[in-house]
């Protein structure tokens, strides 16, 4: 493909705005962006009117270097490029469309300059002759949510929605996360209810995020209810129900708050896995701790029970789980506090790995720094003696006519 595109290059009057259009496209979907960024220097460069760059081809390549990863250090270094190409594409007198603003905004939103990307959405209408859509308030939503400002964020989805716009699912999630890890716990229930009439779709996480909030401000039995009313509205599987319920049992394990929510199948399955527990089984079951069962085995061939015999083994066996109980209690007691101990060495090993890498991340900071600085003079370089040969050829081919 290379051969066929530098073939096509070099026939000047061959080529039309839509076959370089093409050409790019296809480059940047085989990731080769200097090739595309090339052509379009080519198209720039060429004297045909109709092969200069379009507002098509402006947009291809913003889609491009979005497109390079969701880290926002990558987008913050790629969004440079792609804001000196919509500033080019401004001076060469091309209208922006909606597109290539939403790709502003996107990019800005994706580097974490939010105010920019503000900037550009409060500009649409005024500067530039097209409005919002959908995807406009969609990014910023996003933005601003993932800076925990959930005033702006609010206050822009009540404007998207009086517009008749309705939120996507990843609005109405991040909007969500925000709220409930904001504090702000009744709205979050508001707005995650809303996403359900709407029916746009809520993640996991938010489901998660909202109930371990609650859990967290004293209100398990609150949060318990609230995730028993998801579950009879169908609004979570047996899958999704029971892997959150065993979440908040975990981190907020009160039996006494959530016993009810939990069925003796679902304490089964939770609990046949647990080392404690297949431990404790024999020992609460064997036939030993059973003074009731022997007692019907031995007087089966008598047509009466012994009353009192009968209340010794029910009060035996009363007292045998309740032994069994304080030594589950203990023994889970010190498997916490063994857990601890671990995880403060893990935290300090943690910390002394981080403390003696930052001289290192420093130092290789600088290096990437440094080479990218050179690698900017080389090129500037390069201009210059292309610029220079080019005069001296010019002057020595005046000679040669003279």
């Amino acid at each position: 493909m290379d051969d066929v595109v530098n073939q096509v290059l070099a026939i000047s009057y061959i080529g039309s705005e839509a076959l370089y259009n093409s050409i790019i496209y296809f480059f940047t979907e085989a990731r080769k962006l200097t090739r595309a960024v090339n052509i379009f220097k080519h198209m720039q460069n060429s004297r045909n009117l109709n092969c200069r760059p379009s507002i098509r081809t402006y947009n291809i390549l913003f889609t491009a270097f979005l497109s390079r990863g969701s880290n926002s250090y990558i987008n913050h270094m790629y969004m440079e490029t792609i804001r000196c190409l919509f500033r080019q594409m401004v001076d060469d007198g091309i209208e922006p469309d909606i597109y290539s603003l939403n790709s502003m905004i996107k990019g800005y939103v994706l580097s974490l300059h939010v105010n920019d990307a503000l900037r550009i959405f409060h500009q649409m209408g005024v500067v530039y002759n097209c409005l919002p859509n959908s995807f406009s308030y969609d990014y910023l939503i996003h933005g601003l949510c993932s800076q925990g400002r959930t005033n702006n964020a609010k206050q822009l989805c009540n404007e998207m929605k009086s517009k008749g716009f309705i939120p996507s699912s990843k609005s109405y999630n991040s909007l969500v996360n925000a709220l409930a890890l904001n504090g702000e716990v009744e709205e979050a229930v508001k707005y995650l209810w809303e996403t359900i009439e709407k029916q746009r779709s809520a993640e996991f996480i938010t489901y998660r995020t909202v109930l371990d909030e609650i859990c967290r401000q004293g209100r398990v039995g609150e949060a318990m209810r609230l995730l028993k009313e998801f579950q009879e509205k169908d609004l979570l599987n047996g899958h999704t129900y029971r892997k959150l319920l065993y979440v908040l049992e975990d981190d907020y394990g009160d039996s006494s708050a959530h016993s009810q929510f939990s069925s003796p199948q679902t304490v089964l399955l939770r609990n046949q896995h647990n080392p404690l527990y297949e431990s404790l089984l024999p020992s609460m079951y064997s036939p030993a701790s059973l003074p009731l069962a022997h007692a019907l085995v031995a007087s089966s061939s008598s047509s009466r029970i012994n009353p009192s015999d009968l209340e010794d083994s029910l009060l035996q066996l009363v007292q045998g789980h309740h032994h069994a109980s304080v030594r589950i209690h203990k023994l889970t007691e010190k498997a916490q506090n063994e857990a601890t101990k671990k995880a403060v060495c893990v935290a300090e090993l943690l910390v002394e790995a981080v403390n003696g890498g930052t001289d290192w991340w420093l130092s290789l900071t600088r290096s990437i720094n440094t080479a990218i600085k050179e690698i900017g003079d080389f090129e500037n370089w390069m201009k210059i003696m292309e610029f220079d040969s080019k005069s001296i050829n010019a002057a020595i081919h005046n000679i040669h006519q003279a």
